[in-house]
């Protein structure tokens, strides 16, 4: 196995929504014990720039069921788009650590990265187990509430106008 190497999932939110949770199966194998996560903007079809990171130490043995689940809670802030694509990176937290990614039990497949050196490849790949949770966006009653008064004025104006027009050359010649 080649020396330090990071490894991204790609998702894609189907909702606007303030993140508040990601959970991923994680498991440490030898070395220093942990993983630095990042979730990471989509570059082209591959990871970009980082818009949140944090580290999970003291993983459970690869291959165990001791507590394999690692769980990052987030403040409200950071927000993601419906249909755009993130990612989400792991790298070891040294350049001796080997730490595994568990892949999900139900056969799905994403595109995956992986990163030797400044370079990324991506592909089609049995997807990582991962969760990504969020409190959907809405737009507030208020803004509705404008929106539909706005609504009625154009209608209202436009309407007074094809009025002005229809009224306005007659008897007139």
């Amino acid at each position: 196995m080649p020396g330090f190497v990071e490894w991204g999932e790609a998702f894609t939110p189907n909702g606007r929504f303030n993140l508040t949770q990601i959970t991923m199966g994680l498991g440490w194998l030898a070395g220093v014990n942990g993983v630095t996560v990042s979730l990471e903007a989509n570059n082209f079809g591959a990871p970009g720039k980082t818009l949140a990171s944090w580290s999970f130490l003291g993983l459970p043995q690869f291959a165990t069921t001791n507590g394999a689940v690692q769980t990052m809670t987030f403040a409200q802030g950071i927000v993601l788009q419906s249909g755009l694509t993130y990612w989400l990176v792991a790298a070891p937290l040294g350049t001796n650590t080997q730490a595994a990614w568990n892949l999900n039990s139900t056969g799905v497949t994403g595109l995956g990265a992986v990163r030797f050196g400044s370079v990324w490849l991506t592909a089609s790949v049995p997807s990582g187990a991962f969760e990504v949770l969020g409190n959907s966006i809405v737009p507030e009653p208020p803004v509705w509430s404008l929106f539909s008064v706005g609504l009625l004025g154009l209608l209202g104006a436009i309407r007074k106008r094809k009025t002005a027009l229809r009224g306005g050359f007659v008897g007139r010649f």
